[in-house]
């Protein structure tokens, strides 16, 4: 089970029986708010109080109606639903009489991280978008850099930073306290960048992955890492401290809450909305998340959409990071948020077309999404720097050209014609090699996961082209080398998948146990799929192979339900059925996330925290609205 979802329960005193002669009444136990109330068969429950729109307090209007003033959201106090705004509900819980007094079983509410020991003070941090998601915060005396990708390509050469930063890393490496690592994706993980800091400097990370983020590092030559445990609190400083979460995504991630003097800083990067972040944290002072399509080879590099459709995801995806910036924004009731993690462009004169498709939010959109809330959106471009005491912005000069068709290409073509090819190796991998590195991720968990599945591959380069189809059958799989491609028509399985990629990419991923993440979000490989169906376990096993290989992957079970919507992705749910406005009532913001195209509808729920009965409300509004669409 999912380490969020285990939940400790105290039992507490309610009163008397006598207490059930008048509800709904309101009722408190350190510190929490509760309703006292009856179930439509006229059992005690205790609802949960607090709202689950900005955790304003729900007090009983009438016997009709409990009611948030901080928004006028209404509940039925006898189901907990709400009954203005469709989906939502509040948590109800047992009440047992014993002895002529009533008790109920309820969460220890207390933060799993212990909460923050720092000193409330009026000193601000400085905080710097350096490039891309890389941001450094300086506070007092001490400068932490998150995620820095500074010096080269990231995604085996596919991406460049843009606009282009305006540190030099040499530099900058001499000045930087410690480095913060959220995960492990090149734009985030950047050896060549990391390579220019001093092997001793104090290094933080996640643990999670399996020390996989520490052993990552070690390689690059860093030799002070740190691996914190998630939910606990860590001194980084003087009067700082930070605390990371785990995003529970399907793609390995995590999300970081820095405590600067009682200015808390919640980094969310691409891990996206979590409820279990907020029901842990609540509110922050500033929120740095991404904004914008763009990372993702789904679906500008699958042809089974026809361009008509392509560009309506994307603009939907666009639509939906919009949509989770607002959501963001309503959770934690930040004073200020910062659209980040976004900032590159496709650098190869191959990936050219691919650019041309990908359209993007830009900070201003924002700007206009959040313009009814009370929060400050600090639009910020890469070499731009925020000054928390005097809330004053250093603005490059030329910032408005950064955005225009001229300026980019011009800056493509030289970045691309400045740096050499990234992986300068001969495409010379063999099937012998091809057939050991995939058949050492059989019997695993993961793989048996995958069901009767099969992949034809083509790769080509320095004069070579080589094909093979991989098949996967209950846990085993075979290698078979083939004269051509093998096509769809050819193929008996379930699921199959056509992936054409330049070989010496994928042979650098498999010879650098490397996620194959870094070729699909690198826009290196075209697919074909049939029938137009996802499967979650195979894109798990190229997304974190060693897992497999270990045997160490474990989808958590956070959910006692069933249904007939498990084992489907929720892009391929979103593509079929008219059910995104239902997703976004939960927090859902699928067709705005390159995620939902490796979780079904469990997973998502359980990935952003949903509790047992919101996640039961979802999948019937979900299944109500299939049944009527047939």
């Amino acid at each position: 089970m999912c380490k969020y979802m285990i939940m400790k329960f105290m039992r507490f005193r309610i009163g008397p029986a006598s207490r059930l002669e008048s509800t709904p009444s309101p009722v408190e136990f350190d510190g929490d708010p509760y309703i006292l109330t009856k179930t439509p068969n006229g059992d005690p429950q205790l609802l949960d109080a607090v709202c689950p729109h900005q955790g304003g307090t729900i007090e009983p209007g009438s016997e009709e109606c409990l009611t948030c003033h901080q928004h006028g959201w209404k509940f039925d106090p006898e189901t907990g639903d709400s009954l203005n705004i469709p989906g939502e509900s509040v948590t109800s819980y047992p009440v047992y009489e014993s002895d002529g007094n009533l008790y109920a079983d309820l969460p220890d509410r207390t933060p799993s991280f212990g909460g923050f020991s720092v000193d409330i003070t009026d000193e601000l941090p400085n905080i710097t978008l350096v490039s891309h998601a890389a941001l450094l915060v300086e506070y007092g005396d001490f400068s932490l850099l998150m995620d820095p990708w500074i010096d080269g390509h990231a995604f085996l050469g596919g991406w460049t930073q843009y606009p282009p930063p305006t540190h030099d890393v040499e530099t900058l490496a001499n000045d930087i306290d410690a480095l913060w690592i959220t995960h492990e994706h090149s734009d985030h993980l950047h050896p060549p960048t990391l390579e220019k800091f001093d092997a001793d400097i104090p290094v933080y990370v996640p643990e999670l992955n399996y020390q996989r983020l520490a052993s990552r590092l070690e390689d690059v030559g860093l030799t002070n890492v740190h691996s914190l445990p998630t939910g606990s609190a860590y001194e980084l400083a003087d009067n700082l401290e930070a605390v990371c979460f785990e995003s529970e995504s399907t793609w390995n991630d995590s999300i970081l809450l820095l405590n600067c003097g009682g200015f808390r800083i919640l980094n969310v990067n691409d891990a996206g909305v979590n409820w279990n972040v907020y029901n842990e944290v609540n509110s922050v002072d500033l929120i740095a998340s991404g904004f914008s399509f763009g990372a993702s080879d789904y679906p500008i590099m699958w042809d089974h959409l026809s361009e008509a459709e392509t560009e309506q995801m994307i603009h939907n995806r666009n639509e939906g990071q919009l949509d989770k910036c607002e959501q963001l924004v309503e959770m934690f009731d930040p004073n200020y948020f910062l659209p980040f993690a976004k900032f590159f462009e496709l650098v190869p004169p191959s990936h050219a077309d691919y650019r041309a498709q990908i359209q993007r939010n830009r900070p201003r959109d924002v700007i206009t999404r959040l313009g009814d809330y009370s929060v400050n959106v600090l639009d910020l471009i890469p070499g731009e720097k925020w000054t928390g005491r005097t809330e004053e912005i250093s603005r490059r000069p030329e910032r408005e050209s950064f955005f225009t068709t001229k300026t980019t290409e011009r800056i493509v073509e030289a970045a691309y014609e400045s740096r050499s090819r990234f992986i300068d190796e001969e495409f010379v991998i063999t099937h012998e090699e091809l057939a050991a590195y995939f058949e050492s991720l059989q019997g695993s968990t993961l793989a048996s996961k995958i069901g009767n599945h099969a992949l034809s591959i083509g790769l080509s380069g320095d004069g070579r082209q080589l094909t093979a189809l991989i098949s996967f059958s209950d846990g085993q799989i075979s290698y078979k080398p083939t004269d051509s491609l093998v096509s769809h028509s050819e193929v008996d399985s379930q699921t199959h998948v056509i992936m054409e990629c330049p070989g010496r990419l994928v042979q650098y991923v498999i010879r650098n146990d490397l996620s194959w993440d870094e070729i699909r979000i690198g826009y290196w490989a075209t697919f074909s799929r049939s029938p137009d169906e996802y499967n979650l376990a195979f894109w798990r096993l190229l997304h974190a192979p060693w897992e497999a290989r270990a045997d160490v992957y474990n989808v958590t079970e956070g959910y006692d339900i069933e249904t007939g919507l498990s084992g489907e992705s929720v892009a391929d749910l979103i593509e079929r059925q008219d059910v995104q406005d239902i997703l976004d009532e939960y927090g859902l913001f699928c067709s705005g996330c390159p995620n939902a195209i490796g979780e079904d509808i469990l997973e998502a729920a359980r990935i952003h925290g949903l509790s047992q009965q919101q996640v039961e409300s979802l999948v019937a509004n979900v299944e109500q609205a299939i049944d009527s669409s047939r």
